[in-house]
């Protein structure tokens, strides 16, 4: 992750600037992941996994058909959009979060760890 400043005398965003680099120089919490692809129907509001690679996810149970119905108990369909599912499952590395999820018909909760975000290309 590289780290810019625009230096600016009076206005702040040096001193943005330079809080950004020190939270990230002080080792913050790392954003974590449930590790799948998904993908939500936006006519539905179903959000479906489509690919569960190695990972926290798949090693929790999840796998590519299954539709994830809750998130920490609030219903998919209550979240206004995709960037707000996004927030809900992301969180610190090594945090939880639970899925209540449908395969073939049945519901059941899994709980997965939050693991790395993968390195952008």
């Amino acid at each position: 992750m590289k780290a810019t400043a625009t230096l600016s005398n009076g206005s702040g965003i040096f001193q943005r600037a330079w809080i950004l680099a020190l939270l990230l120089s002080c080792g913050g919490a790392a954003v974590g992941s449930i590790g799948v692809k998904l993908a939500r129907n936006q006519k539905t509001g179903q959000v479906r996994v489509f690919g569960a690679p190695p990972g926290t996810g798949q090693r929790a149970g999840l796998a590519a058909g299954d539709v994830i119905v809750a998130i920490d108990g609030k219903s998919v369909a209550e979240f206004a959009n995709d960037d707000e599912i996004r927030k809900a499952l992301r969180g610190d590395v090594g945090t939880r979060v639970k899925l209540t999820v449908e395969r073939d018909g049945e519901r059941r909760d899994i709980e997965v760890e939050r693991g790395k975000l993968a390195e952008e290309k």
